[in-house]
């Protein structure tokens, strides 16, 4: 599959999840002067599950 497909159908996937998302680009950008590894890790994993998710479904596009 040629790369650009790759990042179409990530992007369809991240759109699916756009709470998490919203919720996760919330969390670094509240800490960005001082985000460490792991600070946002709840709201990573919470929005790397729903994309996996997506993933899985096999999501129309």
């Amino acid at each position: 599959m040629p790369d650009e497909r790759k990042l179409y159908k990530y992007a369809t996937y991240l759109s699916k999840c756009s709470r998490e998302a919203i919720d996760y680009g919330k969390c670094v950008g509240e800490k960005a002067e001082k985000v460490t590894h792991l600070m946002c890790q709840r709201e990573f994993t919470l929005l790397l599950n729903c994309v996996k998710k997506q993933y899985n479904s096999k999501v129309e596009i």
